[in-house]
């Protein structure tokens, strides 16, 4: 059955492969074999929508199967990513035991004290791996990352695609953890996409962005675009801190209006529970409500959604949009873009997501707006 799953996912059928997943998840109990091989599966090809299936199905077969090192791999980093932090600790040990060489069990113990900001044991995790594993490349930016983090590095500048850019170094999540790490190697978060958005979307003038992490893309923006005003909705608190923190840090976009918006995208409007906070989850027509050049969207599974609520907007100023798509939602999404007449110009796709930049087919003319729309 995995193979047959695995065969689904080669050939861009996500909606059958996940069916099938589904299927084979039914039986766990009765496969143990099973359960282990889904587990895997899905951390091998990034199923971020079902890391907590992986780690029952794969919490169900590793007691009796305790020399399975690609197991207790899957296991630590689905564990860590879902919020087991008990079961991540446990795996990444029982690997290290297994094939102490190895440097995926030190990465992930690293990942996971950076995130819970303890930076001396992700530093020694990390120093662990470098000294007993061959290859060590993964692991030296991560421990450059422990070692600033342990002496609370201040905020630094490199020059990345002719432009000055200056961060602090943060770990307040995974992705948090990755951009900083790109940006004590001068360079950028998702770089490939950065440069691709500044060829196709030069003269923007009011750009929406929804997700920000740390302001890695809102800085971009700022200097390589050089539009009037950026307007940012996210539903995390430190993600907005972060971005108006690095925001400041480089005076030279002291010209650029940044509307920061403490906001989670959804389908209908209300207050809501997320991250630990409250917050405004609002549609996108009903927040934004005016022109608008360019959007990035990036809303962890909820990009669909961002998507159907912005249908007034792209219908009368049809902006181009950079937007990550979960594998789950790619058939889905193609439907959405012939409904609204829109083109994939360029996809970068990684692991269990792609990131697509869209924009109007040529020769399509907007309806005119009703009353009553934007």
């Amino acid at each position: 059955m995995i193979q047959a799953i695995r065969g689904l996912y080669n050939e861009g059928r996500f909606e059958a492969a996940y069916a099938m997943l589904d299927q084979a998840v039914e039986k766990y109990p009765s496969d143990l074999q099973l359960g282990r091989d889904v587990g895997v599966f899905i951390y091998e090809k990034s199923v971020f929508h079902k890391f907590k299936i992986a780690v029952s199905g794969l919490a169900a077969y590793l007691p009796t199967h305790p020399k399975d090192y690609d197991a207790f791999i899957a296991h630590a980093f689905t564990s860590w990513v879902s919020g087991f932090n008990t079961e991540c600790i446990a795996s990444c040990e029982r690997a290290i035991a297994l094939k102490h060489d190895r440097e995926i069990p030190y990465r992930i113990l690293g990942l996971y004290y950076l995130n819970r900001q303890e930076y001396l044991y992700a530093f020694t995790s990390l120093a662990a791996g470098l000294l007993f594993c061959a290859e060590k490349e993964a692991l030296r930016i991560f421990l450059v990352l422990a070692g600033a983090m342990l002496k609370d590095l201040p905020a630094f500048t490199f020059a990345f695609d002719g432009l000055n850019f200056t961060f602090k170094p943060t770990c307040f999540n995974a992705m948090a953890v990755e951009t900083s790490t790109a940006h004590l190697q001068s360079t950028l978060s998702e770089a490939e996409e950065l440069r691709l958005i500044r060829a196709e979307a030069a003269g923007c003038r009011r750009i929406v962005e929804c997700g920000c992490l740390v302001g890695n893309h809102t800085l971009y923006f700022a200097k390589a675009l050089r539009p009037e005003k950026i307007i940012v909705l996210d539903a995390s608190t430190q993600s907005l801190d972060q971005t108006r923190h690095n925001f400041s840090l480089n005076p030279d976009v002291a010209d650029v209006i940044l509307d920061l918006r403490h906001r989670a995208i959804s389908t209908d409007t209300g207050m809501i529970e997320l991250l630990g906070h409250t917050v405004k989850a609002v549609v996108m027509d009903e927040e934004i409500q005016e022109p608008v050049d360019f959007l990035k969207i990036d809303v962890d599974g909820m990009e669909m959604a961002a998507l159907e609520g912005l249908r007034l907007t792209i219908n009368q100023y049809r902006p181009k949009i950079m937007i990550e798509v979960s594998n789950e939602f790619t058939e889905q999404f193609r439907r959405f873009l012939r409904e609204i007449n829109y083109e994939i110009r360029q996809q970068i796709v990684r692991g269990g997501d792609g990131n697509y930049l869209i924009s109007p087919i040529e020769g399509w003319r907007p309806l005119p707006a009703a009353a009553g729309d934007i």
